[in-house]
């Protein structure tokens, strides 16, 4: 599994393809939007879910500013058609936005890229949450030795 980040800055579409040696953990998550409504009246609160938005975090535990150079295009402001794939082998992406806040401490320059995280959320809101593509361990589908999946009754 190796996620990349496909986007178009100055008229060149340019692909970084996250190596599994640089980052530490790939953590994605769907996150409910839903709405509370408190009656004016009873008191009473009610909760609409709206739907479900696709969040992925790469998380870096320590980085060094050669590495982060090629990530530093990401954040251009002139990046409007940012593309997550989870898996750069599957068909699957995401249109994301990336980190609201970008918070480095720089009170250490060795330290600047200590714990960073690059927070990618899905512009479009989804009605349930999909599946994540395949190969994750405990995926149903994945295949242990031979052609059985651990789901398939043994014979």
């Amino acid at each position: 599994m190796i996620p990349q980040v496909v986007y178009t800055l100055n008229g060149v579409v340019q692909t970084i393809a996250f190596a599994p040696n640089e980052f530490t953990l790939l953590s994605q998550q769907w996150v409910r939007d839903e709405i509370i409504y408190k009656n004016p009246f009873t008191g009473d609160m009610t909760r609409k879910n709206r739907g479900y938005y696709y969040t992925a975090t790469l998380t870096f535990d320590a980085i060094d500013y050669s590495v982060m150079d090629t990530y530093r295009d990401l954040f251009n402001k002139s990046i409007t058609d940012l593309k997550f794939y989870p898996n750069k082998d599957t068909a699957e992406y995401y249109d994301v936005d990336l980190n609201d806040e970008v918070d480095i401490d720089d009170d250490d320059v060795a330290m600047v890229y200590k714990n960073a995280a690059i927070i990618f959320r899905s512009k479009k809101r989804y009605d349930t949450p999909l599946n994540y593509p395949l190969g994750y361990w405990g995926d149903r589908r994945t295949l242990f030795a031979g052609t059985r999946t651990f789901a398939a009754p043994i014979s």
